[in-house]
This record gives structure tokens, sequence and C-alpha cells, in this order.
């Protein structure tokens, strides 16, 4: 059962209940980062896997079998294996160990231990003791002392192995960890199960190894396993789920502090728990300052569970006070962030970084979020693959939003084991991530191919049941004629619409329309801007959420210069280095022969000019949508470059922007003057027509002067002024002049600049 208290307070504390009995609590809690110490990896190929059984479900020890090293446990601890700290994984460090690492060939197949020594210290004895693990792939079975203490299938999820019991306290411990990867995938694809022995399991990135951090950790036999920090409607309100592993008698205190400010305390709670392990309790701050992307203003929730027998546990969660939705504008469904309307510009990020591939320095991921910051981007997509917390923690603080999907969710029409495998790693990702304020959207399959299966309404219910505060959707699609008879229908109902809305229980189909268009044109066309009701992913659909699911693969190089002068002061370059190496050789050689060099004196200049055709096209399509002013979300296809891709990323692997950020962030500004003539490439005697817009998150409205100048070689030969109307709130794009003509007489460029003026102070501007 749930036991239910609700507060509403406006002074800074408050105290409610005050036990005696709780006078003489200790404080009995230790968590041991464990990732640094002398790990070792050693590949046991000569171990059986392909025939195991698997189990997703918990299963007791002794029913598991016991897969003990090859070479027995004496010859594993007698020196065998490499040195390494974790995050660690098999392709990282013996990549093209069979001798061909050429592009996905390097790949090793198996069993790997994972194994150190560790002292738990005598503190501990009595209390509950387990190492945390962020993520492994793919089945991890971990040893303690050399008897079997724990198995886990999920990978990318962390997870808790209790080792209490075996454990040898004030004494040196051994700790292996057996991996088994049986496959893998090295690109963006997650369509097709692959196949473990008689099973079909969902694809995943094809890294073995211990994926995440490992920690030492020990609590009281009664603790605090969960903890909840759930937005509403009312922006200055949260509710706080605490959940224990057991139903207890004690008091829970509560106290809310900002990040930056820990010991000044906001609001502070006491509760009496009687014989339950879930309660909530409701708290409303009016003076909270609300968390958004360009103020991501943090807190965090202190829970102390005090139990009768004297002893306490203490857990903390960050999160903001913030409010997503959907709303029905007059008619036009859009996105609210805290009351104000939002459209997402977002990228898709397959999960891959370089040296170990699957798992980001912490150095790199805040270079993610700050570049996507810098190319004007306010969200970021975990696609096909499920992420790290690192990154959500980032984007919390750094102001950035994220939608998430597990990855290998497509897979469900494989069978049962599947299905439960899929559901299992989704109910995961939601209790790991759904605290974080920047994680906005859940979906279940990129690009699904079929309506919902029977299991996956159900599915839905159930994920939107741990977190009825977050959007969800069935899939993010490319439905074409192929499937439907038309393209996917606006305003009707369609399975493959299915989603959920927060604290709302209906399961809709339709009111969210999700298209792909992920094949790329190459290059920006003037076709693609034809007049204002002619403009490439303009849309009239203000019925449903519009979301451009994944737009214009544009391929372009890797900085392989930047990338190798990161790999060259690595002694371990991973499974990927050798071959950005041998490409920025290449490229260096081609631009010598072929005497290029005094137009590109360096790789790098030459790539980013290259680069910059994909952040220019990405830039005017995000215009388009802007001035259009019915779109809710567009996803530029997409994020990273890896060595195995279509190479459609706008950043490179180590996260350089393939081109001048500078290019694409001008279409991602919050206010100017979107110039758009209907054509760019003319002859010297033609008149070109051109079409002004505002782009307007600042809510200008009223009455203005727009001024329209031209200029070419000889100077300026065009000037006129007009007064436009602004209208401003969530008008986010609105015409203001169409169908002006402008003489072109000379050769070379011609350049339109526009002033937006108000009693002479320019107030916004715009160029093309």
């Amino acid at each position: 059962m749930w036991l239910f208290i609700s507060f509403k307070k406006t002074l800074v504390t408050c105290c409610l209940l005050v036990l005696t009995f709780f006078s003489t609590v200790k404080a009995q809690q230790q968590t041991i980062d464990i990732s640094g110490f002398h790990w070792k990896v050693w590949l046991d190929e000569k171990a059986e896997w392909l025939n195991d059984p698997l189990f997703i479900e918990p299963v007791p020890l002794s029913a598991l079998p016991v897969n003990k090293p090859s070479c027995g446990w004496p010859q594993l601890w007698d020196g065998r294996g490499k040195s390494v700290t974790l995050p660690a994984n098999v392709e990282e460090h013996f990549w093209s160990k069979n001798g061909n690492g050429y592009g996905i060939s390097g790949n090793y197949k198996g069993v790997s231990w994972f194994f150190t020594k560790i002292t738990v210290p005598a503190a501990f004895k009595n209390q509950k003791v387990v190492l945390h693990f962020e993520s492994t792939r793919l089945r991890a079975e971990v040893f303690v002392n050399e008897q079997l203490v724990g198995y886990d299938l999920m990978n990318a999820t962390s997870y808790d192995v209790d080792i209490t019991s075996v454990a040898k306290y004030g004494a040196q411990n051994k700790i292996a960890i057996r991996i088994t990867d049986p496959d893998g995938n090295f690109e963006w694809m997650d369509l097709a199960p692959h196949t473990w022995g008689n099973y079909k399991i969902p694809p995943s990135h094809g890294f073995g190894g211990i994926t995440g951090k490992v920690y030492l950790r020990s609590t009281p036999q009664k603790f605090i396993s969960d903890l909840f920090v759930k937005n509403k409607p009312n922006i200055s309100s949260i509710d706080a789920e605490i959940e224990l592993n057991k139903n207890s008698n004690g008091i829970i205190e509560l106290q809310i502090s900002e990040v930056n400010k820990p010991s000044v305390i906001l609001l502070s709670r006491t509760m009496e728990v009687n014989n339950v392990a879930n309660v909530v309790a409701s708290f409303d701050l009016p003076t909270a300052k609300p968390w958004s992307v360009d103020t991501p203003n943090l807190f965090v929730l202190t829970a102390t569970y005090k139990d009768k027998d004297g002893t306490m546990h203490k857990l903390q969660k960050r999160f903001g006070f913030r409010w997503f939705e959907v709303k029905d504008n007059k008619g036009d469904k859009q996105f609210f962030l805290n009351g104000k309307r939002i459209v997402i510009r977002t990228s898709i990020s397959w999960g891959y970084w370089p040296v170990n591939g699957i798992t980001p320095s912490y150095e790199l991921a805040k270079k993610q979020i700050t570049v996507a910051k810098q190319l004007g981007l306010n969200c970021l997509n975990f696609h096909r693959h499920m992420g790290q917390e690192m990154l959500l923690d980032l984007a919390d603080e750094m102001g950035l939003l994220y939608y998430a999907e597990p990855g290998g969710y497509k897979t469900g029409i494989a069978g049962k084991f599947t299905a439960e495998w899929n559901r299992e790693r989704m109910l995961r990702m939601i209790k790991q991530f759904r605290s974080h304020p920047s994680l906005v959207i859940y979906n279940m399959i990129n690009e699904s191919t079929r309506d919902p299966l029977p299991h996956e309404y159900d599915d839905i219910r159930l994920f939107h049941q741990l977190d009825n505060t977050r959007c969800i959707t069935f899939t993010s699609t490319n439905f074409t004629t192929n499937y439907y008879k038309s393209k996917l229908e606006e305003g009707v109902e369609k399975p493959v619409k299915m989603h959920m809305l927060p604290y709302d229980t209906t399961v809709y189909f339709k009111g969210w329309w999700d298209e792909h268009y992920a094949d790329g044109p190459g290059v920006y066309k003037d076709e693609f801007y034809k007049n204002p009701k002619q403009l490439l992913r303009g849309s009239t659909n203000k019925e449903e959420i519009v979301f451009w699911g994944e737009d214009g693969a544009i391929g372009t190089p890797e900085r392989v210069e930047l990338a190798a002068q990161n790999f060259i002061k690595l002694p371990n370059k991973g499974w990927d280095g050798d071959d950005y190496m041998k490409q920025y050789n290449a490229c260096s050689s081609f631009l010598k022969e072929k005497k290029f060099k005094k137009a590109f004196p360096t790789v790098d200049s030459l790539q980013v000019s290259l680069g910059n055709n994909a952040l220019y096209y990405q830039g005017r399509i995000i215009e388009n949508i802007r001035i259009n002013n019915v779109t809710d979300g567009y996803v530029v296809n997409g994020w990273e470059g890896t060595k195995i891709e279509n190479h459609s990323g706008v950043v490179d692997v180590w996260r350089n922007p393939k081109g001048n950020p500078a290019v694409m962030a001008h279409y991602n500004q919050p206010l100017y003057v979107a110039v758009k003539a209907r054509n760019t490439v003319l002859k010297a005697g033609d008149t070109i027509v051109v079409d002004f817009f505002i782009v307007n998150e600042k809510n200008l409205s009223g009455e203005y002067i727009l001024e329209v100048k031209a200029n070419n070689k000889k100077g300026s030969f065009f000037n006129q002024s007009f007064t436009v109307s602004v209208t401003g709130g969530e008008m986010y794009g609105e015409l203001l002049r169409e169908n002006i003509s402008i003489p072109v007489n000379e050769e070379g460029y011609t350049t339109v600049v526009t002033l937006l003026k108000k009693e002479n102070r320019v107030v916004a501007k715009g160029m093309e």
C-alpha cells in the first residue's frame, strides 16, 4: 500500500513530528567507487556459451548454472589478463587481436572475465552490502570469492548484486564478472534480433564488458530503495514517491534545498511510517525558480529514513520544478514547457564514442551538451540505444532536453522471450531516468514497420503507470505507401500513432503525427522554398503534434585531422583509432598529390567546408519549420559519426562540429528576420522575389518598420521600408511581407539585408 501525505507550505521550514527514540540514530551507509581499482580483463576463448539457458526474470542462484573460468580459478588469479580501469570492454582493449581490425572484423564474440581484489571494510558487517553496476553488456555473471552471487542480461541499465552473505569483512575479496557477448551491431541499425543459440534477443551495440562504473555499497537492512520526484502541472509543485526495501516502522525526514546552496533548507518535513514500504509526500514551493533550457535551476530532495532500531539511511535525488505537456492552443496542438510554447529542435544520437565505443568520458559527455547548445538545438535523442545517466545529469545542469528510446524494442515480434526482454529494459530505463527534468519524451520503437502487437498495447500502459508525468509514444515512424494506402494520414486514428500524455490514462491513436524523411538530398536546393505556402517540411496539420522524426541525412566526412590529434596521444587507440589515423593520412596524401593545398591548407579546412553543407541544409529546413509555425518537433538526422555509418552526423565521434557551428546556429536564434528568396541562382538582368518572416520566440508584438536593402559588388542599389504587424505570443513564425521584387543586374553575389525597427531601434535583423 501507499501512504499519502500532502503538504502545502510557503515558510522556510516546518517540522511536523519529532520522535525522541531517534536521538541516538547512527548513519550506516557508505559507497566506495571501485572502478579505478586494479582490474584485469582476460578472454576466455575456450568457454562454452552458445547453448546456455537464458533468464530474464530473477531466479534463485541455486537454479543457475555455475560457469567457472575454463582455465580454473587459481590460474585466473595467477597473473592472467590485461590491466584496465572501468568502464572497459573487450573491443576497446582487444580490437583486431584476430589480426584483422578492418570494419567490424576485429569484433570478439564469446566470454571474457573482468576481475579484481578489494577489501570490504570491517564496518560493513551486519549491513546489507551490494555491488552496484551502472551497466554491463551483455550477460553478466558475478562471482565473489569464487561463488556465484549475481546474474543480469539487461545491457545499459543499472542493477545491484547482494554480496552480504559471501563477503569477507575486513579482509581481501576476489571479485570476478563473467561477461558473455554473443553478437552486436556497430552502426545505426536495431532492426532484426540477434541469435543466441535457440533464443532471439534484441540487438545492441557490440561492445562486451563492464560499460559503466562499479561501486561497493553498504546500507542498513532497512533502507530507501528508490526515490521518484514527480513534476506536476502546477510548476511549483512536486510529489515525492519514497520506496523502502520492505515494510518498516520509523520516520522519514524530507528536505528540499537548491543544489548550489545545500545548507539552505527551503522545506523540511517529517512523516511517520507504520508498516508500509511506500509513501508519497506532496510539496508546493511557490518561490521555486523553474527549470528550463535557458535557466536550468536544480534542487535536491534529501530523504532520510530512521528506523526504530537506531539505524538510518539517506538518499538524495536532484530535480527541477518544470512542466512539459501537449496543449491545444486555439485549435493547434503544441508543446509547452512551464506554460510557454516550445518547438523541439533535436538530433538523433546513436550512442557511439571514441576508443571504447560505448561509454563517454565526463569531458566528452559535457562537450556533447555544449556543442548541441552551440548549434542552437534545445534537445538531443537517445536513438536506437539507451543512453547514460551521466548525459542526463549534464543536461539537467546545462539546460538541454532529452528524448529517450531503449533501442531494440522493435524485435518484440520475434516472440515471447524477446518481448519480455524489451519490456524489462524499458521498465528499467524509465525507473532509472524518470526524475531528470531534462527528460521529456519516451519512445518505445524507432521506425516500426507494423502496428502495435497485442502485448505492446499493454506495455505502453505499464510504462505510463511507472511514470505518468511524461509523454510516451509507440513509434517514431517512416511509414510510406508500402504499408498504408497513402502517407500516414493526418487527423485520423491509426494504431501506429499510439501515445499517452502526462496524467492521462487514455491511450490515443491520433493527435501525434510523426513522419521520417531520413534520406537527405545531398545539399540544400532552391526548390525547398518556393513561396510561403510551398516549403519543404511545411505543414497545415494543427489537429496533431507534428514531429519530423528524422530529416536530411547528408553525408559529410569526419574531422579526421582532429581525431588523429586526439588518438595519437593515446597508448590504446581502442576499436576505432587506427582507422581514423589511416583516414587522416590518406586525406593528407590526397591534398598533396592533387595539389589542392593552396585551396585547403589542411585536411581539416577541407572537411569543415564540406561539413558546412550539412549544417546549412539543416539550418534552412529548421528555418522552414519555424516560419511555418505548425511543426512542433524537428529531428536532425543525425548527431555523431562513427567509422562504420553513412556519415550523416553533424558532429564527429569526438563531438567536434563538422562545420562552423554559426552556420546552423543562425537559424536557431530565438529572434530574427528570415529572408526567403524564392530562388538564389539567377543570371544578370533577372528579378528575384523575396518573402520576409519573423522568427519570434521573444514575444515581440505590435507595429514595426521593416527596412529592406540590397547590395552587390557596386554597392547598395535597393532600399524600401514597409509597416508590418507582429502578433507575438505563441505565433513563433509569421509572414511579415511577401512577393518583394528586387532586380539583379550584376554578376556575383547580391545580398539582401533587412532590419526590423521600433522607433529607430533595431529589434531584429536578417540576411540572404
